[in-house]
């Protein structure tokens, strides 16, 4: 009888065997655990249920096959957040089913959409596009083809408008994919990531420092290293699969602690950046304080506004507010003399993280601040202008 366990939990056993099997395993102990383990087992060969991929679950085991196997050219730490949110992405589209794919997206933010009723709205394989086209700025720096027909145009133009260059560049990219179906629209993405991956990989232990156009939204095109620029894009990657998730009904875990820190390492130095921007629109609430300074001493000699997010993978910084060159340092670090810290804002991490991405206004995001209430503004109103890609 034992040797018909396997096909019992398979369902594969004729009626008169399930039936004198079943007799069986009331009489002996052994072979009921036996069955009830190949039972559950079976279950995960045909579960209904997705199989996501938790962002923990997937670094335990990609450690415990390295550390067998070590691999033979070793993924660079900065490299690691995008690697792995792809890999969930892909994890979640695989999952899809047809009517799935074509369940529209809500993602004004990102502008006119790809849905063929004319709603403006997204398709899952509009989002892959987007996606795409972001990601073909930085694999430049690597020196690899182009998938957007047409070159890259605008996207890399010194002084041109990373956010016209980066919907351009979709809309031409939806318009050559349209021929095919989503699984292989999936599959073209995927390349193009791994792509980035690997080629950060090979490049060598000077390849953080490579220059790319960064095609964020929001702000003007402006200049970064590769290493920046693939946290950028594993926290777009990030972002769209919580738009794909939430569309179709799915949850989606959020990221490994340590990239979420990264991704808001990254939004957060960028900052200054916004901030100049804000004011630039006519829209900040506050003047530009004190006297501006230069580059890293920007923190130590201008009005400084006090970040704190909580959460896993969350941080505390400090924010010069005055100067767009300033740097941004952890709050840990000692200000310098003529230092004057006017604000404190505490948020969550990823409320923080959802805001910066346009995907939440100010007014929903739970703050609570002390000090100079303009300052506070200004800040939470920047945000959005590093918008993910």
């Amino acid at each position: 009888m034992r040797s018909l366990l396997g096909a019992w939990a398979l369902t594969a056993c004729p009626p008169e065997e399930v039936v004198a099997l079943e007799a069986h395993l009331t009489e002996c102990g052994d072979c009921r655990t036996e069955a009830v383990r190949l039972r559950d087992a079976a279950g995960w060969l045909f579960g209904d249920e997705p199989l996501l991929v938790t962002a923990e679950l997937r670094a335990q085991v990609l450690a415990g096959c390295l550390g067998r196997r070590p691999a033979r050219v070793r993924l660079p730490g900065w490299a690691a957040p995008l690697d792995a949110e792809a890999a969930r992405l892909d994890a979640m589209l695989r999952d899809l089913n047809e009517s799935e794919w074509l369940t529209p997206v809500d993602a004004p933010w990102l502008g006119r959409g790809d849905a063929a009723d004319g709603s403006g709205r997204w398709t899952v394989v509009g989002i892959l596009c987007r996606l795409t086209a972001g990601d073909t700025a930085v694999s430049a720096a690597l020196g690899a083809s182009d998938p957007v027909p047409g070159g890259r145009g605008t996207a890399s133009g010194v002084g041109s408008s990373a956010r016209d260059g980066i919907a351009a560049r979709t809309e031409r990219l939806v318009d050559a994919w349209r021929r095919h179906g989503p699984e292989r629209v999936r599959q073209l993405w995927r390349e193009q990531g791994r792509m980035l991956v690997q080629g950060a990989a090979l490049a060598g232990p000077d390849a953080w420092s490579l220059p790319v156009v960064a095609s964020g939204e929001g702000v003007e095109v402006r200049r970064a290293v590769l290493r920046d620029a693939l946290v950028e894009r594993a926290f777009a990657c990030w972002i769209h699969a919580e738009d794909v998730a939430e569309a179709v009904g799915q949850v989606f875990e959020p990221p490994r602690p340590g990239h979420l820190h990264a991704y808001l390492e990254n939004t957060v130095s960028r900052l200054p950046g916004a901030l100049d921007a804000l004011r630039r629109a006519g829209r900040a609430a506050s003047g530009t304080g004190g006297p501006q300074v230069r580059g890293t001493e920007a923190a130590a000699g201008a009005r400084v506004l006090r970040l704190e997010l909580e959460g896993a993978g969350g941080g505390e910084w400090l924010v010069p507010l005055d100067e767009p060159g300033g740097e941004v340092i952890p709050a840990e670090q000692e200000l310098g003399a003529g230092a004057a810290e006017v604000a404190h804002l505490v948020t969550d991490g990823r409320d923080f993280c959802r805001l910066a991405a346009g995907r939440v206004s100010v007014n929903d995001v739970a703050t609570g601040a002390v000090g100079d209430s303009a300052a506070v503004h200004d800040l939470l109103h920047a945000a959005p202008l590093v918008a993910a890609g």
